[in-house]
């Protein structure tokens, strides 16, 4: 007798398309700063757009899930996002520029939210942790997709031809993933009707505060690791990458290793774990005040940072009403990225850096005290 299918082959796509479609574009936004002329403060605002987008997107991301099913919504964004990354490079000038960010950051955030409530059903299916592993693969498509943008930039293609490519090659494998997921189950008749703003409640608020800290914490790194290793530190700039890197390749290989250590030590241990990892890491990196040490630390950081994320999503996955729980999730996640970069750059003007990061190792410490909440 065969097994029933969970649908996580349909799981693992749909993360990893959206990975590798945030990725092609973000690994472009160099040659599109230059080729419109933009200030750095015209191309935040603009990236400000595609947050926005996403942020605004989840309460109604949340609500069609619950009709018409996260997995079959996941597939037709998968779809949408693809055509939207192939607007991005045919827009003329700045302003329609922002439109299309807007329109791209809220399919893709939207695709984000219902990608986490299907695979909260795969997880469900399967009896087994599986988040871990779908959130590796979204780190996995980003990476790719970042790797080919480095090639693409390096060959002078341009950006018509690079995004067209990749919607082309993201439609066919997201036709293939919706024609083989696993439908979602039926919507309760007698839920009442969702709140017209995603906000948790309960034992949510622990969770959502926990994901919260943990983006404010990543978005800070990524934005800010290098430039700390360079210029608080006096570290060369291939120091500065390099500690990217390894956090970067830290954080894939936990996910891609993490759900058969929470199968093997337990949520709520794991849990615990991963948020001794990420404050330990950081009080380190901030302690440890060279390049060198502040390396391993983000390494150590990025093993915790890792789990952080998908356990908590994990968790809300399996509240009673999966898709809100996980848009109040999501939503406070994405307003730690919105506020992570504001909080280091005004604690960095006035204090420097390295009070920047002793905040956030703060955090860290705060989703150690709520870590067992994630179990």
């Amino acid at each position: 007798m065969s097994a029933e299918p969970t649908g996580l082959r349909a799981a693992l796509l749909y993360f990893g398309l959206n990975g590798a479609m945030f990725g092609t574009w973000i690994s472009r936004i160099p040659d599109v700063k230059a080729d419109l002329g933009l200030s750095e403060g015209e191309l935040g605002l603009l990236l400000l757009c595609m947050a926005i987008g996403a942020v605004v997107s989840f309460t109604p991301a949340a609500r069609l899930a619950e009709v018409f099913g996260a997995a079959r919504v996941s597939g037709i964004l998968a779809l949408l996002m693809a055509v939207s990354l192939t607007l991005l490079s045919v827009l003329p000038g700045a302003w329609a520029l922002g439109v299309g960010l807007l329109i791209f950051g809220s399919v893709g955030g939207s695709m984000d939210l219902t990608m986490n409530s299907y695979g909260s059903e795969v997880e469900a299916r399967a009896k087994r942790s599986r988040m871990s592993l779908m959130h590796g693969c979204w780190s996995g498509g980003f990476a790719l997709a970042a790797w080919i943008g480095a090639a693409a930039t390096g060959a002078q293609a341009t950006l018509f031809t690079h995004f067209v490519l990749i919607s082309a090659l993201a439609l066919a494998v997201g036709s293939w993933a919706r024609a083989n997921d696993v439908a979602s189950p039926p919507a309760d008749p007698d839920t009442p009707p969702a709140p017209k703003v995603a906000l948790p409640r309960g034992a949510m608020i622990a969770v959502a505060t926990v994901n919260a800290l943990a983006f404010v914490i990543e978005g800070s790194i990524l934005d800010w690791g290098a430039i700390h290793v360079r210029e608080t530190l006096g570290g060369t700039a291939v120091q500065g990458s390099w500690a990217l890197s390894v956090f970067a390749t830290s954080m894939l290989a936990i996910r891609l290793c993490g759900d058969a250590l929470i199968d093997r030590f337990g949520r709520q241990r794991m849990a615990l774990i991963a948020g001794l990892l990420t404050a330990s890491g950081l009080v380190t990196m901030v302690v440890l005040s060279t390049p060198l040490g502040v390396t391993i630390s983000l390494a150590v950081c990025a093993l915790g940072m890792g789990l952080i994320v998908p356990l908590a999503f994990s968790r809300a996955g399996k509240e009673k009403h999966p898709s809100r729980a996980i848009a109040a999730v999501a939503l406070f996640g994405y307003g730690g990225l919105l506020t992570g970069p504001v909080i280091m750059g005004a604690v960095g003007e006035f204090y420097g850096l390295t009070a920047s990061f002793t905040v956030m190792a703060v955090m860290a410490v705060v989703i150690l005290l709520l870590s067992r909440r994630l179990a």
